[in-house]
Formats: structure tokens, sequence, C-alpha cells
């Protein structure tokens, strides 16, 4: 199976400054202790010094820029990791540490031309090495003042690569109602052994990612607990918007209902909840499964039907996981699934 692009998987690991200047020292010692001259020892301390100073100062350039060129613009970001990583992440911020990082770089360039230049004119072995030194402090001190920078991008880099990765090149059907409809069996039922768990930074629950393949087509299944399983009005501002980001993600939401009363809701509050959720997700097709369906008596499905239909005009399935019918059950969910899908252009769902 062909595993989805992780949007901040180029984000660089940021090291320690001292790690980095240490690598620095470290490569500039070896590579200036290869040097020889036969034209003396003032000679030899001169291609010494000046190649300790280039190696020095471009492997820090080229460490910071490194770790620039790997930060993701998350204004380039897909719709649906835009809205959740703007919940992380201030991107305004964040470019301007960027900024103030490329800025470093091309002081450390200019400084590292002067003491380059400033080696020839010497006569004195001690002199020279001196002033390799002073280039050395120079960095180290320049270099010293970007920690509160590099402090806010190794925590938004562990924030960023936090959130899921979903492949937004297949379609993707989003489980949704309150906890203990039915929601993960419904998954595994469909997907079998062929799912994922993936952390979800606004929830203390995992996702659940499955994936069922037909033919050459695949598809992606969501149970996503901590997220469209309760009434708006219970969440503060953050789950809202993360909520709302499932908008760019989501093809299809399937709405489970509980009618047992085994869930442990009222049938009435989870109705309310569906009708929030055709509020807030009104492009988003939907298909209301009546979750349990062994456990109920035939008018008890009616009466939950007629409720359903009462709400609005969406698809209507009767599921279970343990009865008779189960299989017949689950080939029609997939059977209306794949007719809705059947069209799908990546990035189709973007409101």
């Amino acid at each position: 199976m062909i595993m989805p692009q992780d949007p901040f998987k180029e984000f660089k690991h940021v090291p320690p400054i001292d790690e980095i200047l240490e690598t620095a020292w470290g490569r500039a010692n070896k590579r200036a202790g290869s040097i020889s001259s036969k034209k003396g020892a003032v000679h030899q301390a001169k291609k010494q010094e000046i190649l300790r100073i280039e190696v020095a100062y471009d492997h820090v350039c080229e460490t910071l820029l490194g770790i620039v060129k790997s930060v993701p613009d998350l204004s380039t970001l897909p719709p649906f990791y835009f809205e959740l990583a703007q919940l992380l992440v201030d991107n305004d911020l964040l470019k301007q540490k960027l900024g103030r990082i490329s800025g470093v770089v091309k002081v450390l360039e200019k400084l590292k031309h002067q003491h380059v230049r400033a080696i020839p004119p010497l006569d004195k072995a001690f002199d020279i090495k001196e002033k390799r030194k002073q280039a050395f402090g120079r960095m180290k001190s320049i270099v010293d003042k970007l920690a509160s920078d590099f402090d806010y991008l190794r925590t938004a880099r562990t924030k960023l690569k936090s959130l899921p990765v979903f492949d937004q090149s297949i379609p993707a059907i989003v489980i949704a109602g309150y906890p203990n409809v039915g929601k993960s069996s419904c998954v595994n039922d469909i997907c079998g052994s062929n799912f994922k768990v993936a952390p979800y930074p606004f929830t203390t629950k995992e996702i659940i990612i499955g994936y069922y393949k037909y033919g050459h087509e695949r598809i992606q299944f969501m149970d996503t607990p901590g997220v469209l399983d309760r009434p708006m009005n219970q969440r503060n501002h953050i789950e809202l918007q993360a909520i709302t980001a499932i908008k760019y993600l989501a093809n299809i939401i399937v709405f489970m209902v509980d009618a047992t009363m085994m869930s442990g809701y009222e049938v009435s509050d989870q109705l309310d909840l569906l009708k929030e959720i055709r509020v807030n997700f009104p492009t988003v097709d939907r298909i209301i499964l009546i979750a349990k369906r062994d456990l109920l008596a035939y008018e008890e499905v009616n009466n939950l039907t007629d409720q359903l239909q009462a709400i609005g005009d969406d698809v209507i399935l009767p599921y279970s996981v343990k009865s008779a019918e189960s299989a017949e059950y689950k080939a029609r969910l997939l059977e209306i699934i794949k007719e809705k899908v059947k069209n799908f252009q990546p990035g189709q769902n973007v409101m």
C-alpha cells in the first residue's frame, strides 16, 4: 500500500546551537590539519587558519539555510493542513523567525570574507591564530542570539509533525456520531485489518484510518473520536476550527445513529448533532446509518427513519456488523459510496 505523503516530512531536526558550532570546529580542524606548506610556518599558519574560518563558517551557514529551506510555507499547504497548522503555529511569527535566521546567514557570509581578508597581511603566527579565534568568537556570538528562534522552530516542528497524515489523493469518508454508536466497528468491518491509528492534536484519542481497496481504487475511512461526536456548543474555539478543517477533507460524512440506547445517548441528542453537522458541512454528502439494526424492532426502524427523513434528504441505510444481513448491509453501503465518489478528483471537496 502506498502511504500518503507527510507535508512536514522535510522539516529538518533543529539541533542545539552548541552542537552546530562544535561540528563546525571539528570539521574546520580536520580539514586544516591536512594543510602543509614548504614556504615556512607563517605561510602554513595562514593557509590553515583561512581554511578553518571558511570551513567553519560555511558549515554553520549551510546548516542554517538547510533548516530554513526545510520549513514549509504554511500558506502553500493543502487547505486542510493549513487550517490545522494555523491552530498550532503562528505562520507570521514562523516566517519572522526564519527571516531572522536567513539574515544571520548573510551577516556570517560577510564576516567570513572580512576575517579571511584580514589574515594575509599578518606576519606572525600568534597574530594569525588570534585572528582566527576572533572569527570563531564573533560567529558564536551572532549564532547564540538565535537561541529563542531555534526554540520556536523546535516547538513548531513537534506540533506540525503531530498532525495526522491523510491521503488527499483518494476519497475520504468521515464516520461521525456520538461515542459508542459503532463507528470503530464500522471501519473495522469495511477495512478489516487494513488500517492504522494516528494522533490528532485536538483530542485525547487517536483517529482510526482504514483503507478499502476495490480493483485499482482505494477509499479511506476515518473514525474521528473527539471530533464529530458531541454538540458544537461543548467545544472551545480551537476544537471548532479543527472540526471546520474537516470540510476540506471529507467527501462523505457517514453519520451513525444508535436507537437502542446502548450508547447511553438519547436519539433526540443524536439527531441534534446530525442537524449541526448538516449546517456546518452543507456541501459534503451524507449517508445516515441506523446502527445496531439487529437489536431494533421493525417499528423502531420505521420510526427512526421517519425522524431522519424529516431532517433532510440524506441517504438512510440500516447497518449491523453482527446480524445475518451484515454482509448485505455493508455491500449496500459500499455500493452507494462507490457511486458517490466515482468521479472523485483530488481537492474537489475544497470549499
